[in-house]
């Protein structure tokens, strides 16, 4: 619980990062409610389908030297905007998967500096 938690944080935090940079469109910005179900779906997605997708396409990572994995999460979050109401992928003249991506990048980011100062507080007790 507490780790869902955590990833529905960090991408609740890293789509108000993304939303600054034009990257993403929040549907109604008064709206929390349906920020913090879209992070929670986002979340669940990357948790459930991202784990599987991930260890199926192991060899593909290693062939490409990872940068695999930041086309999935692009991925990923291509379809939590799809299946998700909430925030939607900003129009602009990149492509709609470089876009995906971007924010993914984001997203990755701010989870790891979520975990690790999770994992420094819970070295200190």
């Amino acid at each position: 619980m507490r780790v869902l938690f955590l990833r529905s944080l960090a991408v609740l935090v890293a789509v108000l990062i993304a939303s600054r940079f034009a990257l993403v469109d929040i549907a109604d910005s008064g709206d929390w409610l349906s920020l913090i179900v879209f992070a929670v779906g986002v979340a669940l997605i990357n948790a459930v389908i991202g784990s599987v997708l991930k260890v199926i396409s192991f060899p593909v990572t290693i062939l490409t030297l990872g940068i695999w994995i930041l086309v999935l999460n692009g991925l990923l979050f291509w379809l939590g905007t799809a299946l998700l109401p909430g925030v939607e992928l900003a129009e602009s003249d990149r492509p709609t998967l470089l876009t995906a991506m971007l924010v993914a990048l984001i997203i990755s980011v701010v989870s790891f500096a979520v975990n690790r100062v999770v994992k420094e507080d819970e070295e200190k007790e």
